[in-house]
């Protein structure tokens, strides 16, 4: 089944369970069954996207083929008596109401632009400026906009960055270059991930080597320069967010459950409210626990995990 229909965790137990999926579903999934089941694996393809789980969970690379009782994976070993497996692979990218209007159209896996419509190859909706606007030649520039499209884990910063930029380019157009200047950025972007190893028609709109924060503070400081809002001398992106990227170690996650079972929690909390405050917190739990892994000569795999 697909993670969509995915409830309660109790659903499973005594159960042997393949997850499927290597972002946050796959991995909340995994981490929440693992009580409960009697074995739980993940397999991915090739990256862990989503942090490493919690529990008892296995990691298995990509399925290759399914036998009448057996699971076979891609290093040649086999699960058997599978009772479960649960799909978290993610979502086809559709816009139904704009595929029936035929503004969109609908390709699987291409890489091909169409002039007059907009196009989904099921990861990538193209041709979009900035992950946003439509650069279709058969309207303004700032007559069509998306949000919410980009694959981050810190999706929702985005969100907001995303609703500022279009709020004040549809208000004002002038704001965005040329419709050909646009296009030539967009080439230009493609090429760039392509030197780095990445199909942006494969990606689509995920953001690779942690450039969500880039991104958005990207979007406000051409805001800010453009006059489309007022100069601060202050970033969009707060300090402790990007220091976060330093917790995907899973140090930070590692020394919170130290903390519970040494029966600390509560006295590390008190008076801990603001959003400064805990941002504070995240960073003492942090350098404690890495202090301590230090002093007792212990390593640990990184939270991203990646399958050669």
């Amino acid at each position: 089944m697909h993670s969509m229909w995915y409830r309660n965790p109790s659903w499973y137990v005594n159960q042997t369970v393949i997850v499927v999926g290597g972002g946050a579903s796959g991995v909340n999934v995994s981490s929440q069954v693992s009580p409960y089941a009697c074995k739980v694996y993940l397999s991915i393809r090739s990256s862990l996207w989503g942090g490493m789980p919690m529990g008892p969970v296995e990691m298995k690379p990509e399925i290759s083929h399914f036998m009448s009782d057996d699971v076979i994976f891609t290093d040649g070993l086999t699960v058997q008596d599978v009772n479960t497996i649960i799909l978290a692979t993610g979502y086809d990218l559709r816009v139904p109401f704009l595929e029936e209007g035929g503004e969109v159209i609908v390709k699987p896996g291409s890489n091909e632009t169409d002039k007059q419509r907009l196009t989904t190859n099921l990861c990538y909706l193209f041709p979009l400026h900035k992950h946003m606007f439509s650069l279709l030649a058969s309207y303004p520039t700032n007559a069509l906009a998306f949000i919410g499209l980009l694959g981050s884990p810190f999706c929702r910063p985005s969100d907001i960055a995303q609703s500022i930029y279009v709020t004040s380019i549809i208000i004002n157009g002038s704001l965005l270059a040329p419709r050909a200047e646009l296009l030539s950025e967009l080439a230009d972007s493609k090429e760039d991930l392509r030197r780095r190893g990445y199909d942006l028609y494969y990606i689509g709109h995920k953001m690779v080597d942690n450039s969500a924060f880039d991104y958005q503070e990207g979007l406000i400081k051409t805001l800010r320069s453009k006059e489309g809002l007022p100069k601060q001398n202050i970033t969009f992106i707060e300090p402790w967010r990007r220091e976060s990227l330093d917790y995907l170690s899973g140090s930070l996650k590692r020394g919170w459950k130290r903390l519970e079972a040494l029966g600390l929690a509560e006295e590390w909390l008190a008076g801990v409210e603001s959003e400064d405050k805990w941002a504070d917190l995240m960073r003492r739990v942090n350098a404690w626990q890495r202090d301590w892994e230090t002093v007792h000569h212990l390593v640990f795999p990184d939270d991203i995990l990646v399958y050669s």
